[in-house]
């Protein structure tokens, strides 16, 4: 049926690619991410199941190396392309979704990296907000007892690169650029 990382499935985003309805389900045993076309899922509970399931994503595989203990996922849109932050035990993987039958890696963070090591056991990222034509996420991470913040970008769609800014107990705080070669 193509479901290839459904083993302990923690976590669902859903987004919208083409006018096309999508979730990505985070897998904590499977360690990765499984992209599902929800309108053929609908349509699975009333016809015949043509099959729900659109691409997955590993770690370890196809130069994706943060989806270890996969935990919880959001979306948003850059540069017209539709991305998934996934957070795990390793950090953060960004996610290139805007074909969910391809995803690509677009970027990480991991937690062994010292200036990301605030990423250990990171949880369930905010919804992206527009903070002085930045946008940023926050990042909640368990192990640490921290929340990160992650700069994603500009409110124009500009995203050169992942920026991180370790924050400790604030609410927010000037990220820095700790990762340019994502």
């Amino acid at each position: 049926n193509g479901l290839t990382n459904l083993v302990g499935a923690q976590g669902v985003n859903t987004f919208t690619v083409d006018g096309v309805s999508f979730g990505v389900v985070c897998s904590t045993i499977s360690d990765g991410v499984q992209f599902l076309n929800l309108d053929l899922a609908v349509q699975c509970m009333t016809d015949a199941c043509p099959g729900a399931a659109a691409g997955s994503a590993t770690d370890g595989e196809d130069g994706f190396t943060a989806l270890d203990g996969a935990h919880d996922a959001t979306h948003f849109v850059m540069d017209d392309i539709m991305y998934v932050l996934v957070t795990s035990a390793e950090g953060l993987q960004l996610i290139d979704a805007s074909d969910p039958y391809q995803p690509k890696p677009a970027g990480v963070g991991l937690n062994t990296l010292d200036e990301w090591s605030v990423l250990s056991d990171a949880r369930r990222p905010s919804a992206p907000v527009a903070v002085g034509g930045n946008v940023f996420t926050f990042v909640p991470a368990f192990s640490a007892d921290s929340i990160q913040t992650v700069h994603l970008g500009w409110a124009d769609g500009h995203m050169p690169d992942l920026n991180v800014g370790s924050c400790g107990a604030c609410l927010l705080c000037e990220p820095t650029n700790l990762c340019s070669s994502c």
